[in-house]
């Protein structure tokens, strides 16, 4: 790689302040710690592979449209499918730990139906993306339909569980509670994110600073999220209490 392709790199990111390369770190912290502190059970296995998939998605998404040489098109196919992709692990890995700490049986049977919802239009964008009428601006817009579902999907185990956790459950040792921690965390992640994604659409176009400094924004949430997984990983106890 010559000094251009770390000139563009560098230029990708400033053009979001940093907060990209600020959270691929934070995510190769995650998965150290998480390693160094592993605990038996599928809840850290999947927090880590979450940690992972944070940390491959943001390492090489820059590296990848900076670097292919395949058409524009193409490259933006390939890098949606992979974000798409992480939308699911993202969804998958959180309501795998919902699913085990939400008491009520209706929010978790309409959690796995939501989770079939979205699958099907995973599915359906992939179908779409062989279609050659199938424009960029189209794909670049159902991708983010398909996040935006994500955000609000999310927000049902998220406002079960603070229901559940004031209204039933007593507050002991807050501080340590690894579940509130990544519970919050994930809220701010929703509530920034989910807005951004609402207008990315028209602000990617009409007004692309603004549209920089939101996904700016997203990237700042996405570390927060990691750092309070970080701390349920270093609290050494289960990630369920």
């Amino acid at each position: 790689m010559d000094n251009s392709f770390f000139e563009k790199l560098f230029s990708e990111w400033s053009k979001v302040y940093f907060t990209e390369p600020i959270a691929c770190i934070i995510s190769l912290i995650a998965i150290i710690l998480g390693l160094r502190n592993f605990q038996k059970g599928n809840y850290y296995l999947l927090f880590i592979f979450y940690s992972i998939s944070c940390f491959f998605l943001l390492s090489l998404y820059d590296i990848f449209r900076i670097a292919s040489l395949l058409p524009q098109r193409n490259k933006i196919i390939i890098s949606e499918i992979g974000n798409t992709l992480f939308e699911l692990i993202e969804l998958f890995v959180f309501y795998y730990f919902f699913l085990n700490i939400i008491k009520s049986n209706f929010i978790r049977a309409l959690m796995k139906i939501s989770f079939i919802v979205f699958l099907f239009f995973v599915l359906l964008f992939f179908i779409r993306t062989t279609n050659s009428n199938f424009g960029k601006d189209e794909i670049l817009r159902f991708s983010s339909i398909i996040a935006s579902i994500k955000f609000f999907i999310l927000l049902i185990p998220i406002l079960t569980y603070f229901f559940e956790l004031f209204s039933i459950d007593p507050i002991k040792d807050i501080f340590y509670s690894p579940s509130l921690w990544i519970t919050s965390g994930l809220f701010l992640y929703c509530l920034t994110t989910l807005p951004f994604l609402l207008i990315s659409d028209s602000l990617r176009t009409s007004n692309r600073s603004l549209y920089l400094l939101m996904f700016s924004i997203h990237f700042l949430s996405l570390s927060f999220l990691l750092l309070t997984i970080i701390k349920a990983f270093i609290c050494r106890r289960p990630i369920i209490t």
